[in-house]
């Protein structure tokens, strides 16, 4: 008995036709779904760039802010020792 064909050219030219239509248009999904993606990626990066200078701006306050403070403890720790200066000392007062 002869090998017969299962298939016929037109049927196997037929399904990869119809395969390569599929693989063309999944192509397509994924090239839009790629182009939304990189969109969405610099939209987000732009974004982290403002979130980065906010920090920065928010470091440098925060850090302005403790310099002061600490300027505030100095000047207040001044201020007490000159008026520990100023005032007149009771000789007969111990002191401590």
């Amino acid at each position: 008995m002869p090998n017969r064909k299962l298939y016929t050219d037109e049927a196997v030219r037929r399904v990869f036709g119809k395969l390569r239509s599929e693989m063309q248009e999944l192509g397509a999904k994924h090239l839009g779904e790629v182009v939304r993606l990189r969109a969405r990626i610099i939209a987000l990066e732009h974004e982290i760039d403002e979130l980065r200078t906010s920090l920065r701006a928010l470091r440098a306050a925060r850090a302005a802010i403790v310099g002061a403070q600490a300027e505030l403890v100095s000047l207040h720790r001044e201020r007490s020792i000159q008026r520990a200066q100023a005032s007149e000392r009771d000789p007969f007062q111990p002191l401590n």
